[in-house]
């Protein structure tokens, strides 16, 4: 059956700048029947989690004040080792029995929209499941595609022809072939309409074939972001095809500057600038991520340091573009391996919402959504290799500091604040309130590697 787009059936793409979304492993945050999933070999099967679960504490991920979720692949795999991952596909018109029915996936995506909660799908068009690892050409248990001619042949893959070959061994679709190219192309349709998705979450751009990227651009005209890990290519991969990217950019020097090494926080400039001189407002469309289920933890790479994990969850929620987040960040989940994701009922089984880290994000949300902050401009302040300062607008104040947690004491003149002089102004992580100086400079203090995020008194 041909699928056409029907108007109306998804939210414009601008609507997400307005969002915040909660990254969900299907497995991993809330079942019906899950197991504790605690050892390296459990962990690499399906744990439990499912539709169901998710749609029962849809609650949780509200009151922290996420208001978009995206699902990790919900179609049914081919049974292996981290397929619960959702890059094992078997049959692309079918749902994953481990996480549910197609009914309960409706019933999800019907809950979250009466929440007020959009939902995008994780979806990828470049590979398949293993159907037998010691005979490479069996596509037998792929209902989908379930012929060789269906993909390429290339079996060695190297970085400048990964559309061209099978990544981490995986059958490689050919989407130069008319009936891949056919039926990729009519799936993507009919599984937006038919789970009434609010857009894609797409990973594997660089392992497609450009011609189909641009065909698949027109084809899906609702909310697109996709995974980007080149820089020199963000603005192309932008042109006609997705509504928006990853900022892999910022994610990068964040890995470099909020680490044991301790670069310099002015290396936080090269990505801003970036971001404003390609896209301008556009800007506020680009994913901002700490980190992602493909990408190391950022606790592993703060080593656990609270002090760092704080100044990098304030950055999350106050930088320009939309905030994406892991799910468990909030519960300071992030020091099990990439492949080895913790489920989220070990750490928090009875779906608490007292633990720091919730009440300071949903904190962050509050103000986000009190300034409409996606309204407003991101400005560069002061900054030096241990602090960098920011403005959104004239309503926000950040100052960061990449030192962790250690006996210090920073002090930094703001020459050019975004507020009035004599403006009574407070932290709102702290119960410090100062007044701006008559010359509208501010004079911050940061003590112990904590950041501080200033607004107007009138605005506690």
């Amino acid at each position: 059956m041909l699928f056409s787009i029907s108007l109306l059936a998804y939210p414009d793409p601008k609507e997400l700048r307005k969002r915040r979304v909660y990254e969900i492993v299907s497995d991993r945050f809330a079942g019906t029947s899950q197991s504790k999933c605690e050892s390296s070999e459990e962990k690499k099967q399906y744990c439990g989690g499912d539709f169901k679960g998710i749609t029962s504490h849809l609650d949780y991920i509200k009151n922290l004040g996420y208001n978009a979720i995206s699902l990790s692949p919900t179609i049914q795999q081919v049974d292996s080792n981290y397929s619960f991952r959702g890059y094992w596909p078997a049959d692309f018109y079918s749902t994953n029995p481990h996480f549910g029915t197609d009914q309960d996936l409706k019933d999800l995506v019907k809950t979250a929209h009466s929440m007020d909660i959009l939902v995008l799908a994780h979806v990828q068009f470049n590979s398949v499941g293993l159907c037998d690892e010691n005979i490479p050409d069996n596509f037998s248990c792929i209902k989908t595609f379930p012929h060789a001619e269906y993909y390429h042949e290339n079996y060695d893959c190297y970085e400048h022809e990964r559309n061209l070959c099978r990544m981490n061994g995986l059958p490689d679709l050919n989407q130069s072939h008319p009936f891949v190219r056919a039926e990729l192309l009519n799936w993507s349709k009919y599984y937006q309409q038919e789970f009434n998705f609010d857009g894609f979450r797409f990973s594997g751009y660089y392992d497609l074939d450009e011609s189909f990227l641009k065909e698949l651009g027109k084809e899906t005209p609702w909310f697109v972001i996709a995974d980007v890990d080149n820089w020199d290519h963000w603005q192309k991969e932008r042109e006609g095809q997705f509504s928006n990217v990853y900022n892999y950019y910022l994610h990068t020097t964040l890995k470099l500057v909020f680490s044991e090494s301790q670069n310099s926080m002015t290396l936080l400039s090269q990505p801003f600038s970036a971001a404003m001189e390609e896209l301008g407002d556009d800007a506020n469309g680009l994913g901002i991520y700490l980190d992602n289920a493909e990408t190391q933890r950022i606790l592993q790479n703060i080593n656990g340091d609270k002090a760092l994990f704080k100044n990098l969850i304030i950055l999350l929620h106050t930088w320009i573009g939309i905030p994406f987040l892991t799910y468990g960040t909030e519960q300071e989940i992030g020091l099990d391996s990439i492949f080895e994701l913790e489920p989220l009922w070990n750490k928090n089984p009875e779906f608490i919402q007292t633990s720091e880290y919730y009440q300071l994000i949903k904190k962050l949300n509050e103000l986000r959504d009190k300034t409409k902050i996606h309204q407003l401009d991101q400005r560069e302040l002061e900054s030096s290799d241990q602090f960098y300062t920011y403005a959104r607008g004239n309503q926000i104040l950040v100052a960061l500091t990449n030192v962790g947690n250690t006996d210090s004491n920073i002090n930094i003149k703001i020459l050019n604040s975004p507020f009035e002089k004599n403006t009574r102004i407070c932290d709102i992580l702290s119960d410090l309130c100062i007044n701006v100086n008559n010359d509208e400079s501010v004079d911050i203090n940061l003590i112990d590697g904590q950041p501080r995020v200033f607004v107007r008194y009138d605005m506690i």
